[in-house]
């Protein structure tokens, strides 16, 4: 009630025309509006698939149940912490931005949401795995340690530059 606060005094003090030249930003507030619990079981679930199939395509026997992955050194879960969600709604909120002020085109505006749905999901698969098979040479306590600081913060920096770089040459209007 309280975002919904915010457009709704603005049309109510500015008008509707203001209010439709404000459309997007007003909108945009939306995701401030926490959200996404309810898709933390079926990325839990997308994650643990797609780190099985890249531990097992690394030559490392692993086994899944659930979202627990058994390897030699042990048991890795994908935790609620782990499902990506944070950074699929940074994502979707990202490439609505970019979206409406790079692109004129809807279909290169829906195409670049796919692409920030997509690759974040995939991009957690990945820094999943990097952490199992990390584990595997240094060990769990030190992989861990190196997920929350390389994968937490610098593997997810470079997903999003190479989000922005696909899309970059596709922009429909001018850097300046």
């Amino acid at each position: 009630g309280a975002v919904a606060l915010l457009p709704a005094t603005t049309l109510l003090l500015l008008g509707p025309r203001v209010g439709a030249g404000l459309l997007f930003p007003l909108a945009y507030s939306l995701f401030l509006v926490p959200f996404g619990d309810e898709l933390v079981p079926p990325l839990q679930t997308i994650t643990a698939e797609i780190t099985i199939a890249l531990v097992q395509l690394s030559g490392i026997p692993a086994r899944i149940e659930g979202v627990f992955i058994g390897t030699p050194v042990g048991l890795f879960v994908v935790a609620e912490a782990c499902s990506g969600v944070k950074f699929l709604i940074a994502m979707i909120a990202l490439g609505a931005l970019v979206g409406n002020v790079c692109f004129r085109s809807w279909t290169r505006r829906a195409a670049f949401m796919a692409l920030c749905v997509i690759v974040p999901i995939l991009a957690n698969g990945v820094r999943a795995w990097g952490t199992v098979y990390a584990a595997q040479y240094v060990g769990v306590e030190k992989a861990a340690g190196i997920d929350h600081i390389i994968y937490g913060w610098v593997f997810f920096a470079v997903v999003i530059a190479a989000v922005l770089g696909l899309g970059w040459k596709f922009f429909a209007r001018a850097i300046d």
